[in-house]
């Protein structure tokens, strides 16, 4: 299912997501692809300057 040019299957529009441990690695990975998929996004880190660096990728 293609919306605008990108998928839709995961029906995100609209929705909030928390990533935990979402800055860097895996979880900055997740918080992309969420982000991708028109999800509002969360990001939980211990490290103030990683969940800066994810956000500002978003």
């Amino acid at each position: 299912m293609e919306e605008g040019g990108k998928s839709t299957w995961l029906g995100l529009e609209g929705r909030v997501c928390v990533v935990t441990g979402g800055g860097s690695g895996i979880g900055r990975a997740i918080a992309v692809a969420l982000a991708e998929q028109g999800a509002a996004i969360a990001i939980l880190d211990r490290s103030q300057a990683g969940a800066d660096e994810s956000l500002a990728s978003l």
